[in-house]
């Protein structure tokens, strides 16, 4: 075996040699400038989401602030029989299901929908028009999002309440009616989420050959056909990734959205896990309640993940890893 060699190896084993770790050294020093740029990142990383990695084991502590989270006393699962037993978490966790569920159902196929119809269109113009309108909720936070909502759906001065009224009928409480809040979410959710999905599930059909595009036309395939026959097909690898994601944030209903929307009377239909912990970690001080909260919600959230993951490979041959 040559020195040359980047790796010394040996049966069933392999290890960098002394002339590829010269190699690594003699790489960084010439391009030392590129690897300072990092810095600064890497830090951001190790400070704001490794560090508090410890912060997890407050959901098997009695916190207490005088000796704080490293003195705290651990008391093993009791935080989480406690909180199982709350009516309040499971009712929850009830709702971060249920809104989930109908925000996936109903708004997973619409950017898919869109850039199917909007690849058809041949209106330069038209077409990246349509693609700025759907994005621009993307460039503003639901802080501001949520008070246009809340002017939008008043039942004193909103506009959809207006054109009611103007219609002859009775004016809606949309925000404060339970019957009425948890559409109001979803509908909220797919115009403000839809533009985002959109560019990349077009991102994705540029992938396809325009070849077969031409061949379906000289068999006579209309558009609709094309769309169904090779577009669809074509952006399927696209839409199980986006799929197995989006499973992966069940147990994330969006906290923003809801903060900013919900108020205690519609906590029945509306209080999520995301708001149940907020209360409990900031506004009750509870923090290891809070703590086991988000564990548990974690926790369910990367299972859900593996498996539609697993389930995706087996079934269609595509998975995410």
């Amino acid at each position: 075996m040559t020195s040359s060699r980047a790796f010394q190896q040996k049966p069933g084993v392999w290890s960098p040699t002394v002339d590829s770790k010269h190699t690594l050294w003699r790489s960084i020093r010439a391009h030392r400038q590129i690897y300072l740029l990092a810095v600064p990142v890497v830090a951001l990383y190790i400070i704001l989401c490794y560090m508090p990695i410890y912060g997890v084991t407050l959901a098997f502590k009695e916190f207490n602030f005088l000796k704080g989270p490293w003195g705290s006393p651990w008391v093993g699962g009791r935080i989480f029989q406690e909180l199982f037993h709350l009516p309040e978490f499971w009712r929850a966790f009830n709702n971060t299901v249920i809104l989930s569920l109908l925000k996936l159902i109903c708004g997973f196929p619409v950017p898919i929908m869109v850039a199917l119809f909007l690849n058809e269109l041949r209106g330069k113009y038209l077409k990246k028009t349509i693609q700025t309108i759907t994005f621009l909720p993307n460039l503003l936070s639901w802080a501001v999002l949520g008070v246009v909502f809340t002017a939008v759906f008043s039942q004193t001065q909103g506009y959809f309440n207006a054109i009611i009224n103007m219609l002859g009928g009775q004016r809606i409480d949309f925000l404060h009616n339970s019957l009425w809040f948890r559409p109001t979410l979803i509908c909220t959710a797919i115009w403000a989420g839809m533009g985002y999905g959109l560019v990349i599930y077009l991102a994705g059909l540029t992938t396809i050959e325009p070849e077969l595009y031409e061949v379906a036309m000289l068999d006579g395939a209309g558009r609709f056909q094309r769309m169904i026959h090779i577009s669809l097909p074509g952006l399927m690898p696209v839409i199980m990734t986006q799929l197995i994601l989006s499973v992966g944030y069940i147990m994330y209903a969006g906290f923003e959205q809801v903060f900013v929307l919900y108020n205690p009377m519609v906590y029945d239909v509306g209080d999520i896990i995301e708001t149940y912990v907020y209360r409990m970690g900031i506004q009750d001080a509870n923090y290891s309640l809070a703590t086991a909260t988000g564990l548990f919600q974690a926790g369910i959230g990367m299972l859900l993940m593996l498996g539609v993951n697993l389930i995706s490979k087996k079934a269609a041959d595509r998975s995410i890893f």
